[in-house]
């Protein structure tokens, strides 16, 4: 289990854990995704504004 897929879990975003490992997206990057990255993999509105 990866850290990030653990970090998603403890804050209701497991759902998305597959498209961000299918693309390569760990804890060092995911704080440089902008709101286009986010909606292009998959999240919603509502939780790209809670990430």
């Amino acid at each position: 289990m990866s850290d990030l897929r653990d970090w998603l879990r403890g804050n209701n975003l497991e759902q998305y854990a597959d498209a961000f490992e299918a693309n390569d997206i760990d804890l060092d990057i995911l704080p440089d995704l902008d709101g286009r990255d986010l909606e292009q993999l998959g999240l919603s509105l509502g939780n790209r504004r809670r990430l």
